[in-house]
């Protein structure tokens, strides 16, 4: 049964056409592999041939999820969940025309897990500076100099409010995962 994320991604399914344009341009054993994935119920499975790498989408039991560097077994390494059926489109897409390269990790995740925290840091500091998450990290210690306890993410997204919800969400997934922030 597919979730309503899930739905949604069906619905928009450019990464679905997509995937029907190039599957028949992989060599046949790719093909091979990408049914024996399928079977697993991944939602869209690609090939990077530069790379060697296969990525696809799943659904897990809230949101989606880019899993990454699938095993034969079909069991992957890291993998980056959304809430948003466009935005996985959109960053898998971006990711794969980069090789799935972990230089360039796909960004607007609001969870991963497995990857390590500096490998998280050095691809978003090649990718948008050193910097990056810099007025979030202030805020929260602001907001956490003022208080005697656990301050909740939505004041530290009020705090921030040069940034939509997304991003908001984004940059403190990206914080918490790579340590720079500390809850």
């Amino acid at each position: 049964m597919l979730s309503i994320l899930s739905e949604e991604f069906v619905r928009q399914n450019n990464l679905l056409v997509e995937f029907s344009n190039r599957l028949s341009s992989y060599p046949e054993e790719v093909q091979a592999k990408i049914a024996e994935y399928q079977k697993l119920e991944y939602l869209v499975v690609f090939y990077n041939e530069q790379s060697g790498k296969y990525c696809a989408v799943i659904q897990l039991a809230f949101t989606l999820a880019i899993a990454y560097d699938l095993d034969p077994n079909g069991h992957f390494n890291y993998r980056f969940c959304y809430d948003s059926a466009a935005t996985i489109q959109r960053e898998f897409l971006k990711w794969e025309e980069n090789a799935f390269s972990l230089d360039y990790i796909p960004s607007g995740w609001i969870a991963c897990r497995g990857i390590p925290s500096e490998v998280l840091i050095s691809s978003f500091e090649k990718q948008f500076g050193s910097g990056y998450g810099q007025n979030m990290i202030d805020a929260h210690k602001q907001l956490t100099a003022n208080s005697k306890g656990w301050i909740p993410e939505d004041q530290v997204f009020q705090a921030c409010p040069e940034l939509d919800l997304d991003d908001a969400k984004h940059m403190w997934a990206y914080l918490t995962s790579s340590g720079k922030i500390i809850t």
